[in-house]
C-alpha cells in the first residue's frame, strides 16, 4: 500500500505499544500495537493483523489487516482477508477481500465530527489575541 517511490516519513507503532488520545500524523503510519482516540493522519494508514486501532480515524488511504473500531473518513478503504472493521464509514472507495469483515454502515455523506474539525481548524487561523486592558 505505502509507495516505494515517494521517500517519506514513515510512523511504526510495534505490537505492544498502546496510544491514546488525539494523534496527528503527517507521513504513512503503520500500527502494530494498540491505538485510541481521535487519529489525523496526511497519508496512508495501514493496521497490521497484531494491530488495533479505536475512535475517530481520518486518513487518505486505511488498509485493514486487523481491527478496527469507530468512525472511520478517508478516500480509499481496503479491508484485507484478516481484517475487521465494526462501525461507519465515509469513503470514496472500498474494497473487501474474501474472509475480510464489514460491520456496520457506509455514511453517503461525511460525518459531523469531520465537518466539525475543519471548521475548528479554520477558526483557529483566524483568531486574533485579545487586547489587553
Amino acid at each position: 500500500m505505502f509507495s516505494k517511490k515517494k521517500p517519506g516519513q514513515l510512523t511504526y507503532l510495534a505490537p505492544g505499544c498502546e496510544l491514546q488520545g488525539q494523534l496527528h500524523f503527517d507521513g504513512n503510519t503503520l500500527v502494530g500495537g494498540q491505538v485510541s482516540g481521535q487519529v489525523h493522519s496526511q497519508a496512508d494508514i495501514e493496521v497490521e493483523k497484531s494491530g488495533e486501532l479505536t475512535g475517530q480515524i481520518q486518513c487518505k488511504a486505511l488498509k485493514i489487516s486487523g481491527k478496527v473500531e469507530g468512525s472511520v473518513h478517508c478516500q480509499q478503504l481496503i479491508i484485507d482477508q484478516t481484517g475487521t472493521l465494526d462501525g461507519e464509514v465515509y469513503c470514496e472507495t472500498i474494497e473487501i477481500f474474501q474472509g475480510g469483515q464489514f460491520i456496520g454502515h457506509r455514511l453517503k455523506q461525511q460525518p459531523d465530527w469531520v465537518k466539525s474539525a475543519s471548521q475548528d481548524e479554520i477558526l483557529e487561523l483566524h483568531h486574533e489575541p485579545a487586547e489587553a486592558v
